[in-house]
């Protein structure tokens, strides 16, 4: 059994969100040579930049709000209240860097199991044909074409490709081009682990 995952695999551990339990028993499933388990190159790159992104977007609101608090802290009626506020911009600051390390340390776990796809000319050329015919962004055209020819180059009787996104990604008839090729398309982790019974 094959498991192929993208970005929010990664941000669903990293963030320790709703599945991130059934993407430790996916990871659980590779490192103990149970299912093998793949991700576009590209899958990579965007839990980074959006990590990223969102930290400095933290970072300008702590900013704004340190201003602020600056300003109100000056009037005695304030001050007490202007305190409380001040952990609130250090709990933002501490979410960044909790975030970041918590992105390295899954990268690092995944990247120990993930056989990575690469992101190829070819993988190019083919994004574009599929985000025409699908009309996928393409960055979600890129990971689907890269999953699509590793699934022509290393054929397998049972696959899946397992995502959150729903609105990118549940095209029914991008669905069924996978399915085609024996790849099921699930949109639930815990569905993947039933499926792989991890």
């Amino acid at each position: 059994m094959r498991i192929y995952v993208e970005s929010n695999f990664i941000l669903e551990l990293a963030r320790g969100q709703a599945q991130a339990k059934p993407c430790e028993a996916i990871l659980a499933g590779a490192l103990g040579g149970r299912v093998e388990f793949a991700l576009p190159s590209f899958s990579v790159a965007e839990p980074v930049e959006t990590i990223h992104r969102h930290a400095a977007e933290r970072g300008r609101i702590q900013q704004a709000l340190e201003q602020d608090l600056s300003l109100l802290a000056r009037t005695d009626s304030y001050k007490d209240e202007v305190e409380r506020l001040r952990e609130f911009t250090s709990v933002l600051a501490r979410a960044s860097e909790s975030e970041r390390e918590a992105l390295r340390s899954t990268l690092q776990r995944t990247l120990e199991c993930a056989r990575v796809l690469e992101t190829t000319a070819g993988a190019i050329a083919l994004a574009a044909e599929l985000g025409t015919k699908f009309g996928l962004k393409l960055p979600d055209a890129i990971v689907c074409a890269s999953i699509r020819l590793d699934l022509d180059a290393r054929p397998i009787a049972s696959s899946c490709f397992v995502t959150r996104d729903v609105k990118d990604f549940g095209n029914s008839n991008l669905v069924d081009e996978f399915e085609s090729l024996g790849c099921r398309v699930l949109f639930n982790f815990g569905a993947a682990v039933q499926l792989a019974r991890l």
